[in-house]
Order: C-alpha cells, then structure tokens, then sequence
C-alpha cells in the first residue's frame, strides 16, 4: 500500500493489522491512490456511518477500498431509483458491506424480476432490508432459493 494511503486509514482509525489483512486479501490495495481511497470513505461518510462503523465495514469487506466508481454509481443509481432513503441505505450498509461490491447487473436483475411479480418500488426496498444478502445474490441463485 502506498505510504500516503497507508497513513491516512491509520490515521482515521485502522490498525496496522487490519491494514496488512487488507494487503493480503486484496492485492488491489497495493496500488491504491490516497485520493481514490478518501473519496470511497467521503462516500461512507456521507451515509452517515460514523467512523467505527466504517472501520467495521471495510474490515468485513476490503474490496470496496478498490471498487470502481463506476460500478459504486451504477449500484447507488439503482438503490435511488428503488426510493431507498439515507437511514435505509445506512441500515442495509451496516447489514450487508458487500451492496457495493455486488454485480450491478444481477442487482438490476433482481429487481426486474420482483417487479414482474407485481412487487412496487416500496415493496422491494422492505423485502431487501429484510434480507439485504438477498443482492449479492445471482439471478439464478435468487430465483431458485428466494423466489
């Protein structure tokens, strides 16, 4: 990990352990630019997560440290279009670390699906944060053993 990106997850509350895990379970980490980093915790932040709980999170899932924003933008365009509020997205956050780490496309899948089944917008956001792992989820997957 860069010197400067290591110093700033120290900094904000990471330990050097957590710090090294990341390095070994995602070898992405080694490259990453101390922008890209503060912009994915900005993004956290403005969840209204409070730093522990950011810790948590990135503990349980440290490829969100190297997600594209791109695909982190697809995923938050869905969950908008869904209606989900910032005290939603907070609660499925801290439930599921990996909703941004997902396949946008399966996602979108998914939610296609529940509403060929005559589920609306507010039904579907109750029936994930219910079940929040029900998006990380394949088609397929999600097909066969939910619906």
């Amino acid at each position: 990990m860069l010197d400067e990106t290591y110093e700033y997850l120290h900094e904000y509350g990471f330990d050097a352990l957590e710090l090294d895990s990341f390095e070994r379970l995602n070898h992405g980490v080694f490259y990453l630019d101390y922008n890209d980093v503060r912009k994915i915790i900005t993004f956290l932040e403005d969840k209204f997560l409070f730093p522990d709980e950011i810790i948590k999170i990135i503990n349980i899932n440290p490829f969100l440290l190297t997600e594209s924003s791109k695909k982190i933008n697809e995923l938050e365009n869905i969950y908008n279009e869904l209606g989900f509020d910032h005290n939603q997205l907070r609660t499925l956050i801290t439930k599921n670390p990996l909703m941004y780490s997902v396949n946008p496309d399966e996602v979108e899948k998914i939610v296609e699906y529940l509403r060929m089944q005559s589920l609306d917008n507010e039904k579907i956001c109750k029936l994930i944060i219910k079940n929040p792992k029900i998006i990380n989820m394949k088609f397929e997957e999600f097909k066969t053993e939910i619906y």
